[in-house]
């Protein structure tokens, strides 16, 4: 089941309302698009509080977003900006939905349970996807897919998009055959035993090493 998330926003002014300022006041620096708005809205959230709603809904869940106390409005989480040194949260954007009109949208895949080839073979898990590409109405979001990991019992195993279980309403776009996760054989270093003759060239190599720099024997003639 869908979590209810709510959040609550602000209007600000672009040109007067610097981003570092409004971080410095512990809010985040967003804007609001979508289809049926004539123009963008600026805006800025809590910081605290648009962190607990990403956990919650990541952006694959409806947000009731509240302006500056108004009635609420429906909206998908579209992007988050980090800073690529500190990989704090800059930035956000929010789009409002039709709630008639199809959304593209990326669904996170949940792991569960434990892989017979890891537990009992020692194989090392390797997973090619960690979101699914699909399509569907705001009304028929989901938060999650889940990835049922206890079907990978050999190495020759693997668990691909169209094993998922998708609700009616929700079409994946990508090609089912494509691999979500597999177990890979984990292989030891295997060292082959020197040849005979690999342990004479060693054994000369050492002798002629061990005989440089000697210093000439009393009545040798030292070139």
């Amino acid at each position: 089941m869908v979590k209810k998330v709510s959040l609550q926003a602000e209007i600000r002014e672009e040109k007067n309302d610097k981003a570092n300022i409004i971080r410095e006041k512990g809010y985040l620096p967003a804007v609001l698009y979508g289809s049926d708005l004539k123009e963008n809205k600026y805006l800025k959230v809590k910081d605290i509080d648009f962190a607990k709603a990403l956990e919650v809904a990541g952006e694959a869940t409806l947000v009731d977003l509240s302006i500056n106390g108004e009635e609420s409005t429906k909206v998908i989480i579209k992007d988050v900006q980090k800073d690529p040194v500190k990989d704090n949260i800059i930035h956000a954007d929010f789009y409002k939905v039709n709630m008639k009109e199809k959304l593209e949208i990326e669904i996170p895949l949940n792991f569960i349970n434990e892989p017979p080839a890891v537990k009992e073979l020692g194989g090392t898990l390797v997973k090619n996807l960690e979101t699914v590409d699909a399509r569907c109405l705001p009304g028929d979001l989901i938060d999650h897919l889940d990835v049922d990991l206890s079907v990978l019992k050999t190495f020759e195993d693997s668990f691909k998009i169209k094993h998922l279980s998708v609700p009616e309403n929700v079409e994946l776009t990508e090609d089912i055959e494509t691999p979500i996760v597999h177990v890979m054989e984990t292989k030891e270093e295997v060292f082959a035993e020197p040849t005979v003759e690999e342990k004479l060239e060693g054994e000369e190599k050492k002798e002629e090493k061990s005989g440089e720099g000697e210093e000439p024997k009393d009545g040798e003639k030292k070139e």
